[in-house]
């Protein structure tokens, strides 16, 4: 009866080990966790400000197209700047000619994340 009693002590409960496994591989999930939340985030960012570049870009094709047979209006292009300037962060936007009679549209913009400036252009007729 002794021995019976001994061996249910023996047996009951988790010993000090596997407290600790246990402990560390809920702590390296967590951190997995938090690491993916994270870089989901970061590039749910980087998404919004490129579909804003787009945007914007988009916005002087279609104001380029609309005064096809004359000069878009001075201050449109430096209120167009200006809000590129506003939307993104650190945002450029330039308008060049380019070979042919095509125009290219640059978005400039520096992510918070990134040590490198982004760019997107978009290349068109008018």
């Amino acid at each position: 009866m002794d021995r019976r009693f001994h061996y249910l002590n023996a047996n009951r409960g988790a010993s000090l080990i596997e407290v600790l496994v246990a402990s560390l591989l809920l702590s390296i999930g967590l951190v997995s966790f938090a690491l993916a939340q994270s870089t989901s985030v970061t590039r749910s960012a980087d998404s919004i400000s490129r579909f804003q570049a787009q945007l914007l870009a988009g916005e002087w094709v279609a104001l380029v197209r609309a005064h096809a047979d004359q000069a878009v209006p001075p201050g449109r292009y430096a209120s167009w700047q200006d809000q590129v300037e506003q939307v993104l962060t650190e945002g450029q936007g330039e308008v060049l000619a380019g070979p042919q009679g095509t125009q290219r549209v640059q978005v400039q913009w520096q992510p918070r994340h990134r040590q490198q400036p982004v760019i997107f252009e978009q290349i068109f007729l008018p």
